[in-house]
């Protein structure tokens, strides 16, 4: 599954430097954003077939202290 291999590079390299107030892009392939967006945003694993993901549309998370997304905007 694509967010075994995800998550650990989540947590290890990405939430540190999002935590220190850093702004992170995150560029790759469909299946990994897919899984990104589906354990940041909570998303069931019956609906990702549903979870669509438009190549090159950037996608602007906010969150607080905790990691918690407090917003969510798609810049078309």
């Amino acid at each position: 599954m694509t967010q075994r291999r995800l998550l650990p590079y989540w947590h290890s390299v990405i939430v540190p430097r999002v935590a220190s107030g850093e702004t992170i892009l995150l560029v790759s392939h469909a299946n990994a954003l897919r899984a990104l967006t589906m354990f940041i945003e909570k998303i069931d694993e019956k609906k990702v077939p549903d979870l669509h993901v438009l190549t090159g549309l950037p996608v602007l998370y906010e969150m607080n202290e905790k990691r918690i997304i407090t917003a969510r905007y798609s810049l078309e």
